[in-house]
């Protein structure tokens, strides 16, 4: 897949600006605040339908109603128009017929931006959701299966609270512990699978970036270890008492982890920022090859403020390790041998 150009009208600091793009890497340069994030937000607008900062409506140039980008993919015209006042307010325009955007809609992208360090130095629940985000994007129904397993937790918790006391108590909490065990089951299967996919591109890339032999595993943590609905349950189960004295349900998904091992410990204990970026740098093309098995495209890399913190070398590994798919890059400075957009 290949984004040759973009064109962006009231979208964010630019009201009206036509950018091309090199088939292998280009490099977006500028000093901070000169609309370098804007461009790669336009193009995850353009390319998926939503925005990886905000919601549609704030998406706009200040006080308008309205934005509109466009771009040739493939050679195919493709436009994202939005209106506040529409129904519905955002629209796509493919050949020439304008529709309401769907999912099937979608074209691959895989984003990296400094934040994304969080998923090593932040908490569970970040790590949680990147891992769940991530999986939506390639399982349809997953986000289904999760909000539903979520809305469960939240009727346990509430009867945990407030009957804690009640000899009923059982009862009450059985019809929703068989809908934990069925969507929490499928959350843990599909988790598990898409880390072990993963995993097993993970030291390669990290290789490739690091120019180094170290061992990198990723795995999940989980406070039910079982893909099976009625193993689950029996565990769920098992926890009643637990549950009942905390008033929380304290086993699932919903309190699972992730880890990722460099040389067998703590990638946040053990590595330094270049080799936690390096190691999320690593994730994300793993991603990307996942993504290229399940849509028989090449998604589109983006990559934010991504050299930062990285030594010389693994700035020049990483752009060789690139080339295999079409890549967008933005940095406060202009590098050698790559074409560069120029913002003032």
């Amino acid at each position: 897949m290949r984004l040759s150009q973009i064109e962006l009208l009231q979208f964010r600091s630019h009201k009206k600006e036509l950018f091309e793009f090199d088939p292998d890497v280009t490099l977006i340069s500028g000093i901070n605040g000169s609309g370098k994030t804007n461009i790669l937000e336009a193009i995850h607008v353009l390319l998926t339908g939503s925005s990886f900062r905000a919601q549609d409506v704030h998406l706009g140039t200040y006080e308008t109603n309205w934005w509109r980008l466009s771009g040739l993919v493939d050679d195919i015209y493709r436009e994202i128009r939005y209106q506040r006042d529409n129904s519905p307010p955002k629209q796509i325009v493919l050949k020439n017929n304008k529709k309401r955007f769907h999912n099937k809609d979608r074209l691959p992208v895989v984003l990296f931006e400094p934040h994304d360090t969080l998923f090593i130095y932040g908490s569970p629940s970040r790590r949680r959701a990147d891992v769940d985000t991530m999986i939506a994007s390639i399982i349809p129904g997953y986000k289904t299966t999760q909000n539903r397993y979520e809305r469960a937790v939240r009727q346990r918790n509430n009867i945990l609270k407030d009957h804690r006391n009640s000899s009923m108590i059982n009862d009450a909490l059985f019809a929703w512990d068989v809908m934990l065990a069925e969507y929490g089951a499928n959350i843990v299967a599909a988790r598990q699978r898409f880390i072990d996919r993963i995993d097993s591109k993970l030291a390669e890339y990290y290789s490739a970036i690091s120019g180094n032999t170290d061992t990198v595993h990723m795995g999940y943590i989980q406070t039910i270890p079982s893909q099976e609905v009625s193993e689950f349950h029996k565990i769920l189960l098992s926890k009643y008492k637990d549950d009942k004295l905390r008033a929380s349900t304290t086993s699932g998904p919903h309190k699972d982890d992730f880890k990722i091992l460099l040389n067998k410990e703590d990638a946040k204990l053990s590595a330094s920022r270049g080799e936690v970026r390096s190691l999320m740098l690593a994730v994300k093309l793993a991603f990307a090859d996942i993504l290229e098995e399940i849509s028989q495209k090449k998604p589109l890399i983006l990559l934010d403020d991504v050299y930062s913190e990285l030594d010389s070398q693994r700035k020049q590994r990483l752009s060789e390790t690139l080339k295999t798919n079409q890549t967008i890059i933005t940095d406060t400075h202009a590098i050698d041998g790559i074409n560069t957009i120029h913002l003032n």
